[in-house]
């Protein structure tokens, strides 16, 4: 095609032309100058040649550009106009479908971002319920850590949880937390039990409690040597059969080859048991019970009769003035008399009983018993009824006074205990080291008071064992505060792995009320494991 000059250029651009709607127009111009002028242009045939159609058809389509052309003379105002609102809706046309198509995209990130959205709420949910999940596991731990530290009742753990944590709980909700921790506590003694390493040494004492109003006994067998308390169970009575069934249990779950020492009070109803089902084990009677209740309680009596002498014969001279009368005067020499005998008799009694303190120092059995025997004989022959009531009470106990000192001259009562400086238990061969007491029960009673004392009473039966088997295991596995052994555990001074046993050290975890940032899975009972 020839070079257009500008206006066909910018016809071509304003119209969107191509070469053949170009082509098209120049045939049908030249028709149309053919039509109307004889010798212009090529022959109407020709045309419709080039135009690839018939006459007929060129003339048709002449004919219909003639009308336009006239449509466009005789109207071009309203062409023009009909031009420019045609334009205006194809404008119109292209920024509607340029919307639509920023539309789209934007209903599409839209919809991404519902997507989004949706998996939020989704993880917001789930994050929700691990939360309260969470919180609901952080709330028991805490009743049973409030529990445990003592001196906190059930209404105690109540308020703490309403007043600071605005949680509202019942005494019944609060009551099964630790009847559960309870549950739980016994299958983790049993496992303990299995792997406890002992001295060979027991202290067994029994304490009182109430039970809705009635008195029920509580007995504590107790390692002297490492404090651990190996067996704490209710009885209902103080009696030798059912403190019997205690240490027969005791010896069936297998330590009755074990023990070679026991330590009891002086209470009748321990000689047959002890003897029965301990047949490895000496009977020790605890020097602490007889130097505190029996013996230096003589001391005290003694004393306080001497001071209610010395404050009679303060009283006569305070009340008499001189001079005496001879009745007078022989009332305040008896006075006088019997100040000094209280006072030799109180003095007595404080010399029998060092006497008394120092044979339990001597290297051997047999000089031992020879300063015993010698201390009973003479308290029988003085005048002194404190020191005789003294001698006859060690008569009456005598059998289980020394016997302490078989488990240091017996290759077969041989005791062991925990070596601080060589960090394991070795063989125990020094006097100082052997227990002669039962004051590791007796501390045991005192840690358990701090429970009790706030306490009205136990509810039932399987409430009272549930809560001393919770004791005994908090006792055994909780980290000490204070003392030589601060920093670490009864179990682990003992040399006892409870994170090997049960994955973790922590009590209440093991109790099955973990930190609400950890997942923990009870250890399985003894029952259940060996099943």
């Amino acid at each position: 095609m020839n070079k257009m000059r500008d206006i066909g250029n910018t016809l071509k651009a304003e119209q969107n032309l191509t070469e053949a709607d170009i082509a098209w127009l120049l045939m049908i111009a030249k028709a149309i100058l053919r039509a109307f002028s004889w010798d212009e242009g090529q022959p109407m045939r020709t045309l419709a040649d080039a135009l690839g159609v018939s006459p007929t058809t060129l003339y048709t389509t002449l004919r219909l550009a003639v009308q336009a052309l006239m449509l466009v003379r005789r109207g071009k105002r309203s062409v023009e106009l009909l031009v420019d609102q045609v334009r205006e809706l194809h404008n119109r046309l292209a920024q509607l479908e340029q919307a639509y198509a920023t539309a789209q995209a934007e209903v599409q990130r839209l919809t991404k971002v519902l997507f989004e959205a949706q998996a939020q709420v989704v993880a917001l949910q789930d994050e929700m319920m691990r939360l309260q999940e969470q919180w609901t596991v952080s709330l028991k731990r805490l009743i049973v850590v409030l529990k445990l530290s003592g001196r906190c009742t059930v209404r105690s753990i109540i308020e703490v949880l309403e007043y600071g944590f605005g949680v509202h709980v019942s005494v019944g909700y609060v009551q099964g937390i630790i009847a559960k921790a309870g549950a739980n506590a016994r299958p983790a003694l049993e496992r303990l039990w299995e792997v406890i390493t002992l001295s060979g040494a027991i202290s067994i004492d029994e304490v009182f409690f109430k039970e809705l109003g009635r008195k029920i006994l509580g007995v504590v067998i107790v390692d002297p040597l490492s404090g651990l308390i190996l067996r704490l169970e209710r009885c209902s009575e103080r009696s030798s059969d059912a403190i019997g069934k205690v240490i027969q249990d005791f010896a069936e779950a297998g330590f009755k080859e074990k023990i070679k020492l026991c330590l009891t009070d002086m209470y009748a109803g321990y000689l047959e048991p002890v003897k029965t089902f301990l047949p490895k084990a000496v009977h020790q009677f605890c020097w602490f019970h007889i130097n505190c209740f029996h013996i230096g309680a003589k001391v005290h009596q003694a004393k306080r009769a001497y001071e209610r002498a010395v404050k009679a014969l303060a009283a006569f001279d305070k009340k008499h003035h001189s001079p005496l009368s001879n009745a007078e005067r022989q009332e305040r020499r008896d006075l006088l008399a019997a100040r000094d005998q209280a006072q030799r008799h109180w003095k007595g009694t404080q010399r029998f009983q060092h006497l008394l303190m120092q044979l339990l120092w001597l290297p051997t059995l047999n000089a031992a018993t020879i300063r015993l025997d010698r201390l009973i004989r003479a308290a029988a022959k003085v005048q002194n009824p404190y020191v005789r009531d003294m001698g006859a009470f060690l008569e009456k106990h005598r059998v289980g006074l020394l016997v302490f000192y078989t488990c240091l001259e017996s290759s077969q009562h041989t005791l062991e205990r925990l070596s601080r400086s060589k960090q394991k238990w070795v063989p125990l061969i020094k006097r100082w080291a052997v227990p002669i007491t039962s004051n590791a029960a007796e501390h045991v009673f005192r840690c358990l008071r701090r429970y009790t004392n706030q306490m009205d009473h136990f509810g039932t039966k399987d409430a009272t064992q549930r809560f001393f088997d919770l004791f005994a295991f908090y006792y055994d596995v909780r980290i000490l505060r204070a003392g030589k052994r601060a920093g670490t555990s009864l179990l682990a001074s003992a040399h006892v792995n409870v994170k090997k046993i049960f994955g973790t050290d922590d009590p209440y975890t093991i109790l099955g009320f973990p930190p609400a940032s950890q997942s923990f899975t009870l250890v399985k009972s003894v029952q259940s494991a060996t099943g």
